[in-house]
């Protein structure tokens, strides 16, 4: 990756990426077509978060594709959010409906829906101001109704990371700039809707949850906090200089770390005293980190070529590297020989 603000995702459903790049345009290129791709205006500033979320029962959408076309969702500096989804006969990626709602602008935008078996699906969004806002996506909301729900009151600063806890999609996480984690149940209809809150180190650059526990990277740590007491259990001192970005996958005990000092980490969460592998080789700061049951994916903003280093597990020290154009260069490597890999479901060795 060669700058911080990039963001790139897929679906295993869907064949196309969607790529933000810095300023107010979003990429959509198809996976089949290599050199096919559309580029989607809309928002007026920069776009400051994208999520790709699943588009069965949200608003408005009946008509509008199949079943299986999942709803790309994008904030902006513009104070908007805007769906956007593949349309019509030419399957063209379009705009579906802006929300509008924040008095400045949208910093972040929640990794899931919240609601689930609980009510009705409802995104959640943070602004620059610390206000964090609901918004009812639901297919059978009233016409002419907003779809603003609530609006939370209780960071300083910005909102920078939003989280749907993963054992109740009633319970909601932010993490923003005033270096504080809170907790919110969405359910709650009094002024009481903030459950917990906990104030960390450095300002948060990432926020996931496993269970009933919470990982909030910043500042020079990885900190694990339980959700249901809001009590620190660990820290990891993962990078003196400071840690960018962080990756944990759906099982095991690993999680991977990225940070200013040019290397990534892996860390074993039974003994975090010291690093399980140090991954070095970028020439600078390494600020996208990918970890699942196959392999490790680091990459940085001082990459040559904006080179990908791809690892596996067992021989985590030898990057296989592969540039922007999807050509992969000459290394030694175990990557491809390692019994975790099932070379009959992969391209390339590549599972996504």
């Amino acid at each position: 990756m060669t700058c911080n603000n990039e963001t790139v995702f897929s679906d295993n459903d869907v064949s196309y990426v969607v790529i933000s790049l810095q300023g107010p345009s979003v990429s959509v290129h198809d996976v089949e077509s290599p050199g096919k791709y559309q580029c989607l205006d809309g928002h007026n500033a920069q776009i400051t978060c994208m999520r790709l979320m699943p588009s069965t029962g949200l608003l408005s959408l009946r008509n509008s594709g199949t079943d299986t076309d999942p709803v790309v969702i994008t904030s902006s500096m513009d104070h908007t959010i805007r769906l956007w989804r593949k349309m019509g006969s030419n399957r063209r990626v379009m705009a579906l409906r802006t929300l509008r709602g924040h008095l400045g602008p949208v910093a972040t935008l929640s990794n899931n829906l919240l609601g689930g078996q609980y009510g009705k699906p409802t995104l959640a969004s943070g602004g620059m101001d610390g206000t964090i806002r609901l918004w009812n996506l639901s297919s059978g909301q009233k016409r002419g109704s907003s779809p603003l729900v609530k609006t939370f009151h209780g960071h300083e600063f910005a909102v920078k990371q939003l989280v749907v806890a993963e054992y109740n999609p009633s319970l909601l996480l932010s993490a923003g700039k005033d270096s504080k984690l809170r907790v919110w149940d969405v359910t709650s209809t009094s002024t009481g809707a903030l459950v917990g809150s906990i104030k960390r180190p450095g300002i948060p650059v990432g926020l996931a949850c496993k269970g009933s526990m919470c990982f909030v990277a910043g500042g020079s740590s990885l900190m694990l906090v339980d959700i249901r007491s809001m009590l620190n259990i660990t820290t990891i001192g993962a990078h003196e200089c400071g840690i960018l970005n962080f990756c944990m996958p759906a099982s095991g005990n690993l999680v991977c770390t990225g940070g200013a000092e040019k290397s990534a980490k892996l860390w074993d969460l039974r003994n975090v005293e010291e690093p399980y592998a140090t991954l070095g080789g970028h020439e600078g700061d390494v600020s996208f980190v990918h970890m699942d049951y196959y392999k490790v994916v680091t990459g940085g903003s001082g990459s040559a070529a904006g080179a990908i280093q791809y690892r596996d597990y067992s021989n985590c020290t030898v990057p296989i590297r592969q540039d922007v154009l999807g050509d992969f260069q000459e290394e030694s490597s175990k990557f491809w020989e390692t019994s975790f890999l099932d070379a009959g479901t992969a391209t390339n060795g590549v599972e996504d």
